[in-house]
């Protein structure tokens, strides 16, 4: 319920269609005549993303895979790419903590650096998702010490994310223990007496 969280929630909704209409431009002048309506009607009441847009590819036949229009169109920098705007990390570990949730940086072993973690951790996230498909027992380990020296929280799942990415083999399969989830609602408690 707070409002400045629901307003950036807003501004980022605005954002995600923005950049489907320019991405969806891109596949037009490419001879892909798809339309924001049809991508719209695909992500229903959820947040605009490429997903979508792929799933419109294949459902109309102009692709015959969700992982080729990933891999022909619409990955980082392809033809038919289109950037996100960016948002602080530092704001939106505010904006987060303001609107009492917490905030976790996701899969640490597949995009940072170390210099970038622990800049990432000065910024006051609240955790680490330590348990994830892309970390080993080795990965899990180093970031839980990590968790540990700096007082984080520990998080971690499947990383499922629904629709055609072919991402469900591990659903159900990975998860966090018990005391890592109670210490994440010790951590909110506490939040709400300060």
């Amino acid at each position: 319920h707070d409002a400045h969280l629901r307003s950036c929630l807003e501004m980022f909704r605005v954002q995600r269609i923005q950049r489907a209409e320019k991405m969806i431009k891109k596949l037009n002048a490419m001879n892909i005549p798809i339309t924001v309506n049809d991508v719209m009607e695909k992500a229903a009441n959820g947040v605009v993303c490429r997903p979508h847009i792929a799933e419109v590819l294949v459902e109309k036949q102009f692709v015959p895979s969700y992982n080729e229009v990933f891999n022909k169109y619409i990955y980082d920098n392809g033809p038919a790419y289109e950037k996100k705007q960016d948002f602080p990390l530092e704001k939106a570990v505010e904006v987060i903590s303001r609107a009492g949730g917490l905030s976790f940086l996701a899969h640490p072993g597949k995009f940072f650096s170390e210099k970038e973690l622990f800049n990432i951790i000065k910024t006051g996230i609240d955790g680490i998702e330590i348990v994830h498909p892309s970390h080993n027992q080795e990965t899990q380990q180093y970031y839980r010490g990590i968790a540990n020296e700096y007082f984080l929280l520990e998080s971690g799942g499947s990383d499922f994310h629904g629709g055609l990415r072919g991402d469900d083999r591990h659903f159900g399969q990975v998860g966090i223990p018990l005391l890592a989830v109670e210490r994440m609602r010790q951590q909110l408690h506490q939040n709400k007496i300060m």
